[in-house]
């Protein structure tokens, strides 16, 4: 038994070895860190983005043609991912979630920088942006575009929504909705702080001497109702606090464009020192 054991490890290990990326930052000279970083990241995700389990769910993660995929995880000193410390937009797709892990996690890199030298590491995250292309032959592939994200339409809302004890603009102007807009960060910060549970961080090695970041996005809704709440962090046990606050958020005055009450996109991380 012994060896056939022994036998299945070294299989195990070539086949690990086998699927390893190595990044060489001398290869993007002149650029900062995280922008060479994350180019080189991006380009091992859209590589494996049209293969197997990965390519599926991808596909099926929505019923749109363009999917907004986002993925974090902690880099260490050594310039490895934390394979315990990784969360991506396709969580629910276990298979799929997995391989994507050990994709980022076989990532080695050549000549890493001093950037994080004598550090305990970094949070990474990454947004990308597929759209679902049929060929001739009626298979769905993804490509990857850059999208030119506005600023949410602000500029047209003859005002932003408007969070319970800000000021009620008595006109609607560029100037009244940045303030609204101003006042709701204030308020979302404050309820943030107010409700956040510290007892998950409590104790727990994993999390020691880090700075924690959970990028979430919501709609305020044609009603005023926080909805559609969506957080990416490096557990669930963070992603399941963070819906647990926004969900406490009170209703609010809608935002409203052109006279009509709208749907308005936020995104409000939620920042933990250690």
């Amino acid at each position: 038994m012994k060896r056939f054991f022994c036998l299945g490890i070294i299989l195990v290990s070539c086949l690990v070895a086998k699927s390893q990326t190595h990044i060489n930052f001398s290869s993007c000279p002149g650029k900062k860190f995280w922008e060479c970083y994350r180019e080189k990241i991006q380009e091992v995700v859209i590589a494996n983005a049209n293969k197997g389990v990965l390519k599926e769910a991808l596909v099926n993660i929505t019923d749109k043609d363009s999917i907004y995929f986002k993925m974090t995880y902690w880099l260490n000193s050594s310039g490895n991912a934390d394979p315990r410390l990784f969360g991506a937009s396709l969580k629910r797709e276990t298979k799929a979630f997995e391989e994507l892990k050990a994709i980022i996690t076989a990532v080695k890199s050549k000549k890493w920088p001093t950037e994080l030298a004598d550090t305990n590491g970094a949070q990474f995250f990454l947004s990308l942006n597929f759209r679902k292309i049929k060929n001739e032959q009626g298979n769905i592939f993804l490509e990857s575009f850059e999208w030119n994200k506005k600023e949410e339409g602000f500029g047209l809302l003859g005002f932003s929504p408007i969070y319970d004890g800000c000021r009620i603009p008595k006109k609607k102007s560029l100037k009244t909705s940045k303030k609204s807009k101003a006042c709701l960060q204030t308020k979302l910060r404050s309820h943030i702080a107010k409700h956040f549970n510290s007892k998950i961080l409590k104790d727990k090695v994993i999390y020691a001497n880090k700075t924690l970041r959970t990028n979430t996005s919501f709609i305020v809704n044609k009603y005023g109702v926080v909805d559609e709440v969506e957080p990416i962090a490096l557990t669930k046990e963070l992603e399941n606090e963070a819906l647990r606050i926004f969900k406490l958020i009170p209703k609010m005055i809608p935002g409203e464009l052109d006279g009509k009450k709208v749907n308005v996109l936020y995104n409000q991380p939620i920042v933990v020192r250690q």
